[in-house]
């Protein structure tokens, strides 16, 4: 059976890459990289929780 050894250099490599795509998929930037459609409707929740009574 062979062991496949990976180096800390490719360890590294592939950690940092991973770290990069993850901060991407997760930043504000996408939505000013594609924009919604001209007729995209946002649509409110319809069980929001009742408003505080004021004490």
């Amino acid at each position: 059976m062979k062991s496949s050894q990976i180096t800390r250099r490719e360890l590294l490599m592939q950690a940092t890459t991973g770290l990069v795509g993850w901060a991407f998929l997760h930043s504000p930037l996408l939505a000013y990289i594609f924009p919604g459609r001209a007729r995209e409707v946002l649509v409110p929740f319809l069980d929001q929780p009742p408003k505080p009574t004021s004490s």
